[in-house]
Order: C-alpha cells, then structure tokens, then sequence
C-alpha cells in the first residue's frame, strides 16, 4: 500500500514544523544549577588580600572554587513551539 504523506513535495515544511513542535512540547525543562548568589556560604574573604602570596580570593562560591557556582548552567525553561494555525491544520500535517 502507497501511503503518500506528501504530494510532490509539497508540505514538507508544515510536517516537519509539527514534528518539531510536538517533540519541543515533549521536553520538561527542569535542567536547575545555582549561579553564586545561590550557593550556600558566608561572605568572609578566605583570606586577607595581600601578603600571603596567594592569588587574590573573594569568596568560597566563586565558580572557580570547587563546591562553587556555575557560571551559565542551565535554568527551568519553557521549551514549547507553537505552529500557526493555517499549517497545522493542512492535511499533509494531520497524518
């Protein structure tokens, strides 16, 4: 049996804008990592800023630090597409 989803190539954008609309809508979107004003910790310097030559420190949550804040991580997004009325409702993306 001949299934023609699309004829002569027509609608192939309207299917694949719903395919992808469908999967997008799929994704929950809860990816969460805490940026350095959300790790836990005091503000106390680690140490004084000169004499000790060590490198200059600021805090324990810099990103730099192990236990610190991620610089661009993720946060709780919404994924979903919306695809217009006129080709989503064509047949070739009914199918």
């Amino acid at each position: 049996m001949k299934f023609p989803l699309v004829e002569g190539g027509r609608g192939t954008q309207a299917v694949h804008d719903t395919v992808v609309a469908y999967q997008a809508n799929q994704r929950m979107g809860t990816a969460c990592t805490k940026n350095v004003g959300e790790v836990s910790g005091s503000n106390k310097k680690p140490w004084r800023q000169k004499g000790t030559g060590r490198a200059r420190a600021g805090s324990h949550q810099s990103p730099l630090w192990a236990g610190g804040g991620v610089v661009f991580g993720p946060k709780p997004r919404d994924f979903g597409k919306k695809v217009n009325a006129r080709p989503n409702s064509s047949p070739c993306a009914k199918r």
